[in-house]
């Protein structure tokens, strides 16, 4: 069977994972997904968790490690298993072996369950661990999950007004699923979650109204853009913010636009499955001259207001009147 599974199918394996792996890790940058596939582990191994679950950081057992290892060593009470998680774990090599080898065998009443935001070779390559991949979903399969947890609660979402959640929260599971809790209770009486609800209650991230306003620019709709900017400083952001956090995305797609590497690009910008293939298709839309002059001016923009020569208000709509014309 294989050793590496996507969150979203990780239910379906769940009679081939019990008798094949005790080293389980959940990596990717959705912690929504790695705080579930944790829950997952526990509930399928564990019948006690009060009396047999045990958690340690990754810092923790590095610089003490023997305290780590007498827990492994310790026999399950009124469970078949006990599970020890570890977050954020990057051994190396010869450490982990000494885990598996000496205190962890494929028989062992423990099951080590390791949390990463980030992947680590030495956990990938071996073959005693099973790997959750915990990338953030596609915009359409975040809406299906919106579909079916809002059924649940008895609350109907048509598809194109799930998908709009989905996108206003970046995909960020954390993000959705409260999104989601708040338009389910604001819903509840009309029994449905409605666009004008998603509009009235939703909050927009940042980083999503900052794509928006981009691509507003990519379309030459100018006028769509400085609405999106003038929005944000209504709805409390800090022009300051905004000029930094416009000088990263554009960053962001320069690099994109001038990598020949996609994986590589992904890993270094933090960027994973929809995540990455939006930004990229949006880094397409310029010319790598013109996203470098931008990148370029919104330096000069956010230097001159951190030194006095600018207002921050001033070096806001600079740099968005700058990134307009290019």
């Amino acid at each position: 069977m294989d050793k590496e599974v996507e969150f979203v199918k990780l239910k379906r394996m769940a009679d081939d994972i019990k008798g094949s792996f005790n080293v389980f890790v959940a990596c990717g940058e959705d912690s929504y997904f790695r705080k579930e596939a944790g829950n997952f582990f526990l509930k399928l191994f564990v019948t006690e968790p009060s009396l047999n679950f045990t958690s340690f950081s990754g810092e923790d057992v590095l610089s003490n490690p023997q305290e780590f290892f007498s827990s492994l060593s310790v026999y399950p009470f009124m469970s078949e298993k006990r599970l020890v998680k570890i977050t954020e774990f990057y051994p190396k090599k010869a450490f982990f072996d000494t885990i598996i080898n000496e205190y962890l065998p494929t028989d062992s009443p423990t099951v080590l369950f390791i949390d990463n935001q980030k992947k680590c070779d030495v956990l990938s390559k071996s073959q005693r661990v099973f790997t959750v991949d915990c990338k953030k979903a596609s915009d359409n399969t975040v809406a299906e999950w919106i579909t079916a947890y809002a059924k649940r609660e008895e609350v109907k979402v048509s598809f194109c007004v799930a998908l709009k959640i989905a996108r206003y929260s970046l995909c960020d599971m954390t993000k959705v699923k409260n999104e989601t809790d708040k338009l389910i209770s604001y819903s509840k009486d009309e029994g449905e979650i409605t666009d004008y609800a998603v509009e009235t209650v939703c909050n927009k991230e940042v980083e999503y109204q900052i794509y928006n306003m981009t691509e507003c620019i990519a379309k030459k709709d100018f006028g769509g853009a400085l609405k999106i900017v003038d929005d944000m400083i209504k709805k409390g952001e800090p022009p300051q913010k905004l000029t930094v956090s416009i000088y990263y995305f554009f960053r962001k797609l320069l690099y994109l636009s001038l990598s020949n590497d996609d994986k590589e690009a992904g890993e270094m910008l933090g960027l994973q499955g929809y995540a990455f293939k939006v930004n990229k298709e949006l880094s397409s839309k310029f010319k790598k001259k013109s996203l470098k002059k931008a990148v370029d001016f919104l330096v000069k923009c956010d230097y001159g207001a951190k030194t006095g020569g600018l207002s921050f208000d001033e070096s806001l709509f600079l740099s968005v009147f700058k990134t307009m014309i290019g």
